[in-house]
């Protein structure tokens, strides 16, 4: 394929569209799929010519086009917009590419840099508590959960995993102990010392 600079993007969306037309053979395996709707370029093409939500609603429809659209999300520079509801899917007992979904996660956790703002931190957090409880499952095969547990530890080293909460020791804990030095007492109050 030749990619003429300058071009009006036109070249560009044909080749996507022909990623997404590559793995339209419904119900064929991703071992037998094109290898066009597998290479990294045409994949980082159709991440660029689809917003990551257009790409999951591929993906969540189960049509033709959704291996090709599942794998370009890992590409997807806003795939932070839809963490929650792709890491839903990995967690639907019905779906057949549930190990897929969550190797697309481990990916955009690896992706993920640490010095960018955050585009979706709710959707960040859903996302890695999902994984947490899909890693904790007893009832889950070895393999999801190693890979829920892989994902949230690369999420951990780029910095966007919040620390757990501590359990509450006591029930009514005050900001300012009463014998702090800035916190006065009743009795400085009542007298004005």
């Amino acid at each position: 394929m030749l990619l003429v600079v300058g071009c009006d993007g036109a070249a560009r969306r044909r080749d996507s569209d022909t990623a997404l037309a590559s793995a339209s053979a419904s119900g064929t395996p991703d071992s037998t799929l094109d290898p066009r709707a597998r290479d990294p370029l045409v994949l980082m093409r159709l991440a660029e010519d689809h917003r990551a939500p257009e790409l999951l609603a591929m993906v969540e429809g189960q049509g033709a086009k959704h291996t090709a659209a599942l794998l370009a999300l890992a590409y997807a520079d806003d795939a932070e917009l839809v963490l929650a509801r792709l890491s839903l899917l990995a967690l639907d007992p019905k779906r057949e590419d549930r190990v897929a979904v969550l190797t697309v996660l481990r990916d955009i956790a690896y992706r993920r840099p640490r010095d960018r703002e955050r585009l979706a931190p709710e959707s960040l957090a859903a996302c890695i508590a999902n994984l947490r409880a899909l890693a904790a499952n007893e009832s889950e095969s070895p393999e999801r959960r190693a890979l829920a547990e892989t994902t949230v530890n690369a999420f951990d080293r780029n910095g966007l995993v919040p620390p757990l909460a501590a359990p509450s020791t006591t029930a009514s804990a005050s900001p300012l102990p009463s014998s702090s030095p800035t916190a006065p007492t009743s009795s400085a109050r009542a007298t004005g010392d």
